[in-house]
Order: C-alpha cells, then sequence, then structure tokens
C-alpha cells in the first residue's frame, strides 16, 4: 500500500491536528516553563501533551484510512455484525445494524463523487471557492447541501426499490456467502498482538 494513498485523507484534518497541538502546547500550565515571550509560555507538560495527543491522533486517522483502503466494506459490516451478535439475547437485529453499516459505507464515496460534480457545476457558473473567506465559504456550502440532499434522498429511494424488487428480507436466519472463520496461521499473529498491547497497557496503567 503506497504510503501516499494512506496519507492523501489526511491532508483535509491537517488544520484539525496543527489547532489541537496549539491548544496543548499554550493552554496547559503546569511543569517547568521552557520558553516564553511575554504573555505566552509553553510548559513541560503542555509540550508533552501537544506531542503525544497530536501522534495519538495522526494514529488513529492513519490506522482507519489504511483499514478502509484495505478491507472492503462488506468484510467490516460482517465483523461488526459478529461483535454484536452477543446483543441477540437483548433482542438486537444484528443484521439490520450490519445492513445499515454497510449502505452507509458504500455510500460515502457515492456522496462525495456526487459532492465534486455539484463543485464543479457550480464553479462553472461562476462560483470562486477559492478566494472565499471563512464565513463566505461556510454560507457557499448551503447551495451545496440542498441538492448533495436531494441526490442522497434519491439514491436511497432506488435502493430501497431494488431491494424490494429483489425480495430482500433480513433477519437472524440470513446466511453469507463468506462466512467468518478464526484461522490460527493468518488471525493468531494479530491476536498475539493484540493480547501484548492490552498487557502493556494495563502495565502502564498500573505504573
Amino acid at each position: 500500500m503506497p504510503a501516499r494513498l494512506v496519507l492523501r485523507p489526511l491532508r483535509a484534518l491537517t488544520v484539525f491536528l496543527v489547532i489541537t497541538a496549539l491548544i496543548n502546547l499554550f493552554f496547559i500550565a503546569t511543569g517547568p516553563v521552557i520558553w516564553q515571550a511575554g504573555p505566552l509560555a509553553i510548559h513541560r507538560d503542555g509540550a508533552h501533551a501537544a506531542v503525544l495527543y497530536t501522534a495519538r491522533f495522526f494514529l488513529m486517522l492513519v490506522a482507519g484510512s489504511l483499514l478502509m483502503r484495505t478491507t472492503r466494506p462488506l468484510a467490516l459490516a460482517d465483523a461488526l455484525q459478529a461483535l454484536l451478535r452477543p446483543f441477540e439475547r437483548c433482542g438486537l437485529d444484528t443484521g439490520q445494524v450490519a445492513l445499515t453499516a454497510s449502505i452507509a459505507l458504500q455510500f460515502v464515496p457515492i456522496l462525495s463523487a456526487e459532492a465534486r460534480s455539484i463543485v464543479a457545476a457550480q464553479a462553472s457558473r461562476g462560483a470562486r471557492w477559492e478566494i472565499l473567506g471563512p464565513v463566505a465559504y461556510a454560507r457557499a456550502f448551503v447551495p451545496l447541501l440542498v441538492p448533495l440532499f436531494a441526490s442522497a434522498l434519491r439514491h436511497a429511494e432506488q435502493l430501497g426499490r431494488a431491494m424490494e424488487a429483489r425480495a430482500y428480507a433480513g433477519g437472524r436466519a440470513r446466511t453469507h456467502l463468506r462466512p467468518l472463520r478464526f484461522v490460527p496461521r493468518r488471525d493468531g499473529a494479530f491476536c498475539a498482538l493484540a493480547c501484548l498491547y492490552l498487557i502493556a497497557l494495563a502495565a502502564l496503567a498500573g505504573a
């Protein structure tokens, strides 16, 4: 998996990571002062929190991007259903939950392509997104959300009609073409790493 494909979705979240780091850096005022310029001061605990939480958010986003790039949405839905299976005793229809999650994941790229098409259409009519300020940019999203919401409803209606035409029926008796199975040679290493991670986390919490 090329690194550029994994990191490409994170470009839009760079501002979020920078703001998070700055808030922790300048608003945590505990520990010795390591830098000061007038009213601004950076404390050791603030610098530690800025590095720690920024790295955590970054790794979490990279892991999510890598998961979406390497795992099919249907496999994620099946895994979610398997994890929620114990709640079936409480009356939860895990099949419907997994179906909803699968449809939501399938609709993300569709709606993203629709949004790009709408932006391109508005730009061809004279809209200049690149010169707008923050407030005007937020207001310009209102004409974008209306056709995007209408497109989402249209896709949902078409999907409902297609499922009805194919006599789709959910429920606990529904089977899978590729049922999930634990393969020690394939899944043993991941389970071992997960156990080591939990042991290390418990050791750090106890310390």
